[in-house]
């Protein structure tokens, strides 16, 4: 198996180092069937690279992303991807067997991981939160706590989760639920400051309870990590274009702007859940849109 691992840390300051684990990449959808308002005359792929658009297959390119976060007195990872060994419904997601887990040993032991936080409660930012030993779904860091936003537990039984779960496979049951059974689960409530260099805020669109993690060293930000508050390039150039498994569209967009306005006024990097070609975005606006630097 080719590892997909990043050769250096994405960000290091005095007192933050953040690194990628790069689960996979791959050509996943359509354009009409991930956008619910896709326009080929205001969207055009022609412009897209083959790391963002299979021209073959017709499908834009997604990865799949995971952050370690270490700041004095936290070790921190960031969304978990799809995982290994799933019954997931969409041949893309069924039964994967990547790398992931073994990027993640060689940067730390998981025992020695202190919090494991997903920006949202979908499919592919949960997978690791457990893995297969047994026979039996075990939390894949025994001793951290695993953090939960309020909003998205209490939404596990609304429609658009169930309906998730109609499309990808339980998830909820293989990466959620035994993290509970463990005792390893806190439910907060956002804003939630964890350390001086670490916060979670809210960024609602792709769920209600979706969090932004924003990484601070000397009173500036040095990171964020975005989850899916944006997923492919082109909506750096329409913010307004929008994910069809984003439960709440309006809100989608307007987190999306708000974070890319502040990428591309203050210069800080956005690590993203899906974009695999530019491990750190950097934005800068054209009038009304974004374009990622270099």
């Amino acid at each position: 198996m080719e590892s997909t691992a990043d050769a250096q840390p994405l960000i290091v300051t005095p007192n933050v180092r953040i690194d990628r684990i790069l689960e996979t990449t791959l050509p996943m959808f359509g354009l009409d069937e991930f956008f619910a308002n896709y326009d080929p005359a205001v969207h055009p792929v022609v412009t897209l690279g083959p790391d963002e658009y299979d021209a073959a297959a017709a499908k834009i390119v997604l990865s799949s992303s995971s952050y370690l976060v270490r700041v004095p007195g936290l070790v921190l990872v960031v969304d978990t991807g799809v995982g290994n060994s799933r019954d997931r419904l969409r041949p893309m997601f069924r039964q994967m067997d990547t790398d992931w887990y073994e990027q993640l040993t060689a940067l730390i032991d998981p025992d020695d991981v202190d919090v494991v936080v997903s920006t949202h409660l979908h499919m592919d930012h949960v997978g690791w939160n457990t893995r297969l030993d047994g026979g039996q779904w075990i939390p894949t860091f025994p001793r951290a706590r695993y953090l939960f936003n309020r909003l998205e537990i209490d939404a596990l039984g609304d429609d658009s989760v169930t309906q998730s779960l109609a499309r990808n496979g339980d998830f909820v049951a293989d990466s959620i639920t035994p993290v509970f059974d463990a005792g390893l689960a806190e439910v907060f409530d956002a804003p939630l400051e964890l350390t001086a260099h670490l916060r979670l805020e809210p960024g609602p669109g792709d769920t209600a309870g979706h969090v932004v993690v924003r990484l601070v060293d000397e009173g500036r930000t040095v990171a964020l990590i975005t989850g899916d508050v944006f997923h492919h390039a082109l909506q750096f150039e329409d913010p307004a274009l929008t994910s069809r498994f984003s439960s709440l569209p309006d809100e989608a967009v307007a987190t999306r702007k708000r974070v890319f306005a502040e990428s591309a006024d203050s210069g800080v990097p956005l690590l993203a859940g899906h974009i695999a070609a530019h491990p750190a975005l950097y934005l800068e606006r054209e009038g009304d849109r974004f374009r990622v630097m270099g």
